[in-house]
């Protein structure tokens, strides 16, 4: 699997140019691909329940893949 985690502020910014690489590496990979942009940051995550949800989405994902 493969985890990207991006922020949109201000655009474009290199994280946007991962959203059209997600589904070639799904196709060619066969990898489960997991994208997760935050709208309202800038060039890093820094507010504080942005910071709580990246976590928490990089433990579920690590979870999914390492634990099987």
């Amino acid at each position: 699997g493969l985890l990207l985690i991006g922020c949109a502020v201000p655009p474009p910014t290199p994280d946007l140019l991962l959203e059209p690489a997600q589904p070639p590496l799904e196709r060619s990979r066969g990898l489960d691909v997991e994208l997760h942009v935050f709208d309202d940051e800038g060039h890093a995550i820094s507010k504080t329940r942005n910071i709580i949800e990246a976590f928490s989405r990089t433990g579920e994902f690590l979870s999914r893949h390492l634990l099987r």
